[in-house]
């Protein structure tokens, strides 16, 4: 039963229904458990205690918002071997027919921990819809497209991807940081927007919108260290064939690859306010802090700079390169 409520939502209390986080007891059912109770309540909190909490995934349901105490003092963590995202939303089982979507949910204020060294597979966070739905609404959604939220949650240590984001959607996230991630950082798919968002540490792009997207909002974000396993795919920002997205205050920093590459029919995309600073650090030679092939009628306004411009330790030896069919930019 809630215990309170906050905005208009129950609380549902984790402990209530056994939740231990202790890192040793396996929490899984008494999570699903609570919830289960909101979703019957009609959406609610689930408010995870202080501690580790120790899963084999979660699965959340409609209008259900899972929360920690803070990024620092909850931890939601994947068991050995679990090999599955570690949170993530209900998909539809019958193209939404009778089964909808959690088109509704919510995480904050806690930490998302991979355990990837005890992995094959799993992403810290999952959020998506059925692939095969078609282009109108399906009848047991209540929107065409998902409204899901992230916000102050730290990603770390995941065998794949930090935060897992494709499909339609009008999700948010919000101070979400990823680390040591063995795939991207984050992959979003259209109308996404991320806020005061940083990605370190990624194996792969620290930010890699889903190819052929559009419409992304990403502000105020940054990437740095990534390309840790695939240097050559480590840039900070990776869009390809994306349009009518917009950029604005991105840091790219340090990544072993390009700070930000556009390629694969990049359109019609604004980026303002960049700052691109000692990127291309794997060290191939005349690797360019802003990459640009096969894209047309972008508008790129920032700053390129090299902290280690001594001539032996600086890698990101060009500014801007422009490589085939890239034409009409503006830069």
């Amino acid at each position: 039963m809630p215990v309170y409520y906050r905005n208009g939502l129950p609380v549902i209390n984790a402990k209530q229904y056994g939740v231990v986080a202790d890192g040793v007891h396996d929490d899984t059912d008494a999570v699903q458990a609570a919830s289960l109770a909101a979703f019957e309540n009609g959406g609610g909190i689930v408010l995870l205690p202080a501690g580790r909490v120790a899963v084999t995934g979660l699965n959340l349901d409609q209008f259900v918002y899972l929360d920690g105490q803070s990024m620092r003092a909850t931890e939601v963590w994947l068991a050995n071997s679990s090999n599955v995202p570690v949170i993530q939303n209900h998909v539809s089982t019958d193209v939404g027919v009778t089964d909808p979507n959690a088109q509704f949910i919510g995480i904050r204020n806690l930490q998302v921990n991979g355990n990837r060294l005890n992995q094959t597979a799993g992403h810290g966070i999952k959020l998506s819809l059925d692939p095969s739905f078609p282009s109108s609404k399906p009848a047991a959604d209540d929107y065409y497209d998902s409204h899901q939220f992230v916000e102050n949650v730290r990603i770390i240590e995941c065998k794949e991807d930090g935060l897992n984001s494709s499909g339609r959607s009008e999700n948010r996230f919000n101070n979400v940081i990823t680390f040591n991630t063995d795939g991207y950082g984050f992959v979003n798919g259209s109308d996404t927007w991320l806020n005061f968002c940083t990605a370190s540490h990624a194996g792969l792009a620290g930010f890699k919108p889903t190819t052929g997207s559009s419409n992304i909002h990403i502000a105020t974000c940054k990437a740095f260290y990534n390309g840790r396993i695939t240097p050559a795919s480590g840039s900070g920002l990776h869009m390809a064939n994306n349009f009518g997205c917009h950029i604005t205050g991105f840091i790219a920093q340090d990544n072993k690859a390009n700070g930000i590459l556009l390629d694969s029919g990049c359109q019609g995309n604004i980026l303002t306010g960049i700052v691109l600073d000692s990127n291309s650090t794997r060290g191939i030679a005349n690797n360019p802090a802003l990459d640009l092939w096969d894209s047309q009628d972008n508008l790129i306004f920032g700053r390129v700079v090299e902290r280690k411009a001594d001539g032996t330790n600086s890698y990101q030896r060009n500014a801007v390169r422009v490589r085939s069919n890239s034409q009409r930019n503006r830069i």
